[in-house]
């Protein structure tokens, strides 16, 4: 049975029953770094005859405490599903955490919240599906609208006047239900590669090749790139044929285009990666696998001590959120992204972009759709930053400015050297952009240094040496 709470109104929940309570944090946290849990009715519309689950709260407490103002940044996490915890060290050296505090949402369904929606793979989602609605779990509130309310239940229990929301990928989608939900409660909006509700999985296609094709134009422009890894969409083409038609075998497992495909993605989905995508389609084509599949820690994972690896990302939660929420209308054309360089149709169908399963994990994890008054675009008169980076192959530049044609005082920065997550890129610039943002949301965003960003300095290797690759 259904249940109607996945889509109360804020008119009918009642949002002091949240309980705010300081834990210590269930990992090795950075200094500055303080937990609480949130505890708060799984189905708000049912109030205190609901059970209760807990959010994870991290604070990133502001570098200068006698500077510190009194209205904090609220990061929403994206994926939908994927752990900001992660990201601690990088969020803590943030210059935007100067003089503000950082809190950090783990939201309901994922890492260190419970329940936490955890699943081994697609292939096991319906079996998960059972396993969790089996205990009891009401998988119809893990979406967007109980969430927000779990973050304005938050920002009410700590006694806050309006804070700076910044939602990065899905978490954009959170932010904009924030907007519509309980727009007094919101003093700036941040979408950093934002995913726009008029958008779906089905346009994650042509937005990767998209980006693919912008990599293979600007390294034949730059002549160091070019004449290190020459022509190469053909040859991306001709090592995806070749892997699907016989592959072969590295390290005890088949090299097939699948595998290949998804570790180049993975190289220029990352802005801190995005340099060694030319590098790494080159290694493909060569069939150099030790460099193709060579890698090394990133930035987001050092200095941690244990942190629970399963807690990373919840692939439940992700169903149950997309399958609800993730339902834009066929007649919505805004944020439609067009194939801009025309690719061989067997090319089209075998690269697996994130999402390219979307209608097996639905029909593995059957939840209704969210009413479509709280799916679609959100006007608003919010001073909003909409970051995009050019590289980007989830969330394209076509879905902020979808995001933009409805508010009212709109600030688009375009990154033309990053990829996903700007802000994370470290950019300078960028950051600048936004801690000027944060200081006078009102005041005109100056884009200038954007302008004069230099292109991306694509790594050339003569040796093929694997350990530069990340």
């Amino acid at each position: 049975m259904i249940s109607g709470g996945a889509t109360a109104a804020p008119e009918t929940v009642d949002l002091s029953l949240a309980k705010l309570a300081p834990v210590a944090c269930p990992f090795h946290a950075p200094a500055r770094v303080r937990c609480s849990t949130l505890e708060v009715p799984e189905n708000w519309s049912l109030g205190a005859g609901s059970k209760r689950i807990r959010i994870l709260v991290a604070t990133v407490a502001a570098a200068d405490s006698a500077a510190r103002l009194k209205d904090p940044i609220v990061l929403l996490p994206g994926g939908p599903g994927v752990s900001s915890l992660f990201s601690l060290p990088l969020i803590a050296s943030s210059p935007a955490g100067r003089d503000r505090d950082i809190i950090v949402v783990e939201s309901r369904g994922y890492g260190y919240s419970e329940p936490a929606l955890s699943c081994n793979g697609v292939d096991d989602l319906a079996a998960c599906y059972r396993r969790w609605t089996a205990q009891g779990v009401d998988v119809e509130q893990y979406r967007s609208i109980p969430s927000t309310h779990d973050v304005e239940a938050l920002r009410r229990a700590l006694r806050l006047g309006p804070w700076n929301v910044l939602g990065v990928s899905f978490g954009a989608y959170y932010a904009l239900q924030y907007e519509r939900l309980y727009p007094e409660a919101l003093r700036s909006v941040t979408l950093d590669s934002g995913d726009t509700m008029q958008a779906g999985y089905d346009w994650t296609r042509p937005s990767t090749l998209n980006a693919f094709a912008r990599v293979f134009d600007d390294c034949q422009a730059d002549p160091a790139c070019n004449k290190a890894y020459p022509d190469l969409r053909n040859r991306f083409i001709a090592t995806m044929r070749d892997a699907e038609r016989s592959p072969e075998t590295y390290q005890g497992q088949p090299v097939t285009a699948a595998r290949i495909f998804d570790r180049l993605y993975l190289t220029m989905y990352y802005s801190f990666s995005l340099r060694f995508t030319p590098m790494l389609v080159d290694a493909a084509a060569r069939k150099d696998y030790a460099t193709l599949f060579a890698s090394r820690e990133t930035a987001e994972s050092e200095g941690y001590g244990p942190f629970d690896p399963t807690r990373r990302s919840a692939l439940g939660l992700n169903a149950a959120t997309l399958c609800g929420d993730d339902n834009p209308s066929p007649g919505v054309q805004e944020a439609r992204v067009p194939y801009k360089n025309p690719w061989p149709e067997d090319i089209k169908a075998d690269i697996r972009p994130e999402g390219w399963d979307f209608a097996r994990r639905c029909a593995s994890w059957p939840v209704r759709p969210t009413p479509p008054e709280l799916t679609g675009p959100v006007q608003s008169d919010l001073p909003t930053l909409l970051l995009s980076g050019s590289y980007d192959p989830i969330c394209p530049t076509e879905y902020s400015e979808a995001i933009a044609l409805h508010l009212d005082h709109p600030n688009l920065v375009v990154d033309p050297s990053s990829s996903h997550s700007v802000l994370a890129s470290g950019n300078p610039c960028i950051l600048q952009t936004y801690v000027d943002f944060l200081r006078d949301p009102h005041a005109p965003v100056r884009t200038g240094c954007a302008l004069r960003i230099a292109p991306v300095d694509w790594a050339i290797s003569s040796s093929g040496a694997p350990a530069e690759a990340p």
